[in-house]
């Protein structure tokens, strides 16, 4: 596999830039799912010191949200001719083949390890390919910690749960748990209308799925296993 690099033909930083990248501990990658939703929540998301990383047509997405985006890498065929003009001319683009052995999305999350940040947030984590939107979630199953990965989108967050992770949004909200793990042990939740307390959660049962928020914060505690929280905001 090959990759190439095109600068942008202005510089992408202002000066004392660099000193700020290397502070930065977050890392927003878009993809091009993003724009099939109303993306106006990523720009309330992101902060002055994250860095931002479009995954191929995502790029696009954060130029029409008035942000510029840190790197863009991908095959790049969901960027039109004037779309990819525009994104070259203000960001260094790494550019790879269609055909390749990772998803753009993948590509971006590596990119974003490599910058030893804290967090990463995929934004417009599922679209409407199922496929890629099961992959992307194993792939985020099967990595390392730290960095903690959030799925967002504009009224969904999904994670894996590490220890204790905590939830804020409104009474109502739906949070389900998911092992995808063959069992997750000692699942303890905190402000769910259905309390857990040291309970496993094996492959084949849905004990976990469709619980609600009674206030405004909750918190959901695992202790081993590989555990997905899935918090899905407002009404369903």
């Amino acid at each position: 596999m090959t990759t190439c690099s095109r600068s942008p033909g202005t510089e992408a930083h202002p000066a004392g830039e660099d000193r700020r990248h290397q502070a930065r501990r977050r890392a927003v990658i878009v993809t091009s799912a993003a724009g099939q939703e109303d993306p106006a929540y990523i720009a309330r998301l992101v902060e002055p010191s994250d860095i931002v990383i479009g995954a191929d047509g995502g790029a696009a997405v954060v130029l029409r949200l008035g942000l510029r985006p840190d790197l863009v890498v991908g095959d790049l065929d969901s960027l039109d001719p004037v779309a990819l003009r525009e994104v070259e001319a203000v960001s260094p683009v790494e550019v790879h083949p269609v055909r390749k052995d990772r998803t753009d999305t993948h590509l971006a999350i590596e990119r974003a390890r490599a910058q030893g940040v804290s967090e990463i947030v995929v934004c417009g984590a599922f679209g409407d390919r199922p496929d890629h939107n099961l992959g992307l979630l194993l792939l985020v199953a099967g990595l390392e910690a730290p960095p903690r990965v959030r799925l967002v989108g504009a009224r969904y967050e999904a994670f894996i749960a590490r220890g204790r992770s905590e939830l804020s949004g409104r009474p109502g909200d739906v949070v389900s748990l998911l092992p995808l793990s063959p069992t997750v042990t000692g699942i303890t939740t905190e402000g769910l209308l259905y309390p857990l307390e040291g309970t496993v959660l094996s492959w084949g049962e849905t004990l976990g799925v469709s619980n609600e928020m009674l206030g405004s914060e909750a918190a959901v505690t695992c202790e081993t296993g590989v555990l997905l929280v899935v918090h899905l905001k407002g009404r369903w």
